[in-house]
């Protein structure tokens, strides 16, 4: 085998922009570790910079605050929520109960993520920061937004005056206080009779969308 054979090419050197989202991403999944861990009091800007190995300088040429880091944060938290939730949905279509499978994998796989942890810990905060709250507004606002659309195109409503994004916004709502409540009660087996109970209560309302 020739030298020139032996030669290996040299390492692709990432673009600055690339360089900087890669960065920005270290520390938004530190954010998330952290207020998931630690809580909204216990992080600070130093715990995340530190979770992401990164310098300050670093941290500060991204975000201009820690409530910035926290909002961008939030954004990818609501989104990891919705991915994981469209995920699921698109993938229990086909079982032969939807409705049922997609409420049983939500409980189990979505609310226990990472996602939830954080939203739990920012809404809590912005209990007691008015301008923080102010912020989180248009997160929400878009998440709804996206749920809503998803909801539309998977279900269909059999009583005429419901609206089924509004169920799929109750069963979320309902979920998060339930895993609010397992900190306390961590048995699985408890909260299965209420999870059997809203499906029967969905199910009288709605139905998988039929295709047409």
């Amino acid at each position: 085998m020739s030298s020139a054979a032996l030669k290996t090419s040299p390492p692709v050197r990432r673009s600055q922009a690339e360089r900087r989202e890669a960065t920005r991403q270290k520390l938004l999944t530190a954010t998330m570790l952290c207020l998931a861990r630690d809580g909204y009091a216990g992080t600070t800007i130093s715990r995340i910079v530190a979770e992401a190995h990164v310098s300050h300088g670093a941290s500060g040429h991204l975000f201009d605050s820690k409530n910035a880091m926290l909002l961008a944060a939030a954004d990818e938290a609501f989104s990891g929520f919705y991915r994981r939730w469209l995920s699921m949905a698109q993938h229990i279509q086909q079982a032969d109960d939807p409705l049922s499978a997609l409420l049983g994998a939500t409980w189990q796989a979505l609310l226990h993520s990472i996602e939830n942890e954080v939203l739990l810990e920012l809404l809590i905060a912005g209990k007691h920061d008015a301008d923080f709250n102010q912020h989180l507004q248009p997160l929400f606002d878009k998440f709804l937004t996206l749920l809503r659309q998803s909801a539309e195109q998977l279900f269909e409503s059999i009583q005429p005056d419901i609206n089924v994004t509004q169920l799929m916004m109750l069963t979320q709502w309902l979920f998060r206080g339930m895993a609010l409540d397992q900190r306390i009660n961590p048995s699985s087996d408890f909260f299965t009779p209420y999870l059997d109970a809203w499906a029967i209560l969905l199910r009288s309302q709605i139905q998988p969308r039929t295709e047409k």
